[in-house]
């Protein structure tokens, strides 16, 4: 299964979110993207794209 994680910030319990969807890391592919910390490139907005089309799960904490 794919999935991606947003970090958008948004959520005031997303440590406890994180803590377990990390906990899936063996099992799954996952794809993190931490949109809080600085402004996405082009190229780092067409691959968070891609992603997101080919990912399975979408979570955002």
């Amino acid at each position: 299964m794919k999935m991606v994680i947003l970090e958008t910030g948004l959520f005031p319990d997303s440590a406890t979110v994180l803590a377990a969807l990390n906990n899936q890391e063996p099992k799954y592919q996952i794809y993190r993207y931490d949109l809080t910390e600085k402004p996405l490139t082009d190229a780092e907005w067409d691959q968070l794209i891609d992603a997101l089309r080919a990912s399975d799960r979408i979570y955002s904490v």
